[in-house]
């Protein structure tokens, strides 16, 4: 089920609506994109291939806080959703 559009069609009045689906539709490109990042870096590493592994670990700590900021922002407008 995809459920963006799903919310657009029940709340296209609402310009807050559409602009939290954007960021959102935004940041799930962002986040498939450092994670292939960090899925290369990995399995360099798993291969026994040369990485900074400092780089690695600062790589998944964002992956992972931008992973957590962005469940909790969809979590809190499903919430507000579910609320009225």
């Amino acid at each position: 089920m995809r459920v963006f559009p799903a919310i657009r069609r029940a709340d296209d009045r609402h310009a807050l609506i559409s602009d939290a689906l954007d960021r959102l539709s935004y940041e799930h490109f962002e986040d498939l994109c450092f994670a292939e990042e960090v899925t290369e870096v990995l399995r360099r590493l798993s291969t026994g291939g040369g990485v900074n592994t400092e780089a690695v670990g600062y790589m998944l700590r964002g992956l992972f806080g931008a992973l957590r900021r962005h469940l909790a922002f969809e979590h809190e407008l499903a919430a507000n959703r579910l609320r009225r």
